[in-house]
């Protein structure tokens, strides 16, 4: 048994600390009975885990942590879903400075990892697409890796399993991260009636462009796509398929609608997340405003992505700031009038009307 106390720690085969180590970042505080392993083309060699001296973790941006990666070489990754390898699989070749996307799972985790190679054969794990965020390495003849949900990627509370992509070890460490993803979609590149859909924010992750010229378009049961790259086009999201309004289910039309109506949507959470369909604005749905009355969402307060002539904008926790802020006045203000009732002695037996929200159609 290896108990770590939740802390990261170096194992040597060697002693005094010497030579070529396991960077241990176990989410558990111990492990019982651990095994590596290392892959003889398709053959698992499991064998117990030699412990000579241990040590302290280095920095994770430390060139010791990949000292001997020889990079050039690329690495094979197989993903599993299920433990002991077993399962639902992909593979994927870790080659030069890329980051490597995570292929869409459906509902699932990543439970198990086989790696080529050998120790000098080294990547990293990452809880973001864009290979920012946290992180944590891996090499062949690593421990547990049958059961990657007992790792972390730097604290206990980021489990391994839920890795978004894999990099070469060190190649990310002190790199600042561009907030929108420079390989994304160009609006030059697309067509008319044209639309993106991205899984994260800064158009990160993997992507879809849909036509929209035929009307609604319905999205795969299983597809979890957060945010929309409209390239200036007014769409409606529907939180249902084949763009059906039911109550319940809610609707954002992206343009053409007055201030209140976004404020409406962000006050009340009436977004849908995911969107199930979507399709371009009818020119009924849009409200005819002069230049001076057109409706500008505060794109920066709001989390609202606004890059040249492309605007994004995120269905998931796009209104975490905006909403703080209404919470924050609807308690000031709720404070304010207890102050002034208390203050006024006002009749306590006056009958109080609560606030109440009803579904109603965006059409």
């Amino acid at each position: 048994m290896v108990s770590t106390n939740g802390n990261c720690i170096n194992i040597y085969p060697n002693s005094n600390c010497t030579g070529w180590f396991i960077r241990f970042t176990y989410r558990e505080s111990y492990a019982r009975l651990p095994r590596t392993y290392r892959w003889v083309g398709d053959e698992v060699m499991p064998r117990g885990l030699e412990i000579g001296s241990v040590g302290p973790c280095f920095d994770k941006c430390d060139a010791r942590n990949w000292y001997g990666d020889r990079k050039q070489e690329p690495v094979h990754v197989t993903l599993y879903d299920e433990w002991d390898f077993t399962g639902n699989s992909t593979s994927i070749s870790i080659d030069g400075d890329g980051c490597f996307l995570i292929p869409p799972w459906s509902e699932t985790w990543i439970h198990s990892m086989k790696i080529t190679g050998d120790e000098n054969s080294c990547i990293e794990l990452h809880d973001v697409a864009s290979c920012g965020g946290k992180f944590t390495q891996f090499r062949p003849d690593y421990p547990v890796l049958r059961n990657l949900f007992g790792w972390g990627l730097g604290d206990q509370y980021t489990f391994a399993s839920f890795v978004k992509a894999i990099s070469r070890c060190g190649q990310f460490c002190n790199k600042s991260v561009p907030e929108i993803n420079p390989e994304s979609v160009v609006p030059s590149m697309v067509g008319k009636s044209i639309v993106t859909l991205y899984e994260y924010q800064g158009h990160y992750g993997h992507s879809i462009n849909l036509n929209l010229t035929n009307g609604c378009v319905s999205l795969a049961n299983d597809t979890k796509y957060a945010f929309v790259q409209t390239y200036g086009q007014c769409v409606i999201l529907y939180g249902l398929a084949n763009c059906e309004e039911k109550q319940g289910f809610y609707t954002l039309q992206t343009g053409g609608k007055p201030v209140e109506y976004f404020i409406q949507k962000l006050l009340y959470l009436t977004i849908p997340v995911p969107p199930k369909s979507i399709k371009s604005c009818d020119n009924y749905d849009l409200v005819e405003l002069v230049d001076d009355q057109v409706p500008r969402v505060d794109e920066e307060q709001c989390g609202l992505e606004n890059t040249s002539s492309l605007v994004s904008i995120p269905i998931w926790g796009v209104i975490l700031f905006c909403v703080g802020a209404m919470f924050v006045l609807a308690f000031t203000a709720v404070g304010g009038a207890c102050v002034h009732k208390r203050c006024a002695h006002i009749d306590d037996k006056r009958p109080v009307e609560r606030l109440s929200v009803a579904y109603k159609s965006d059409a």
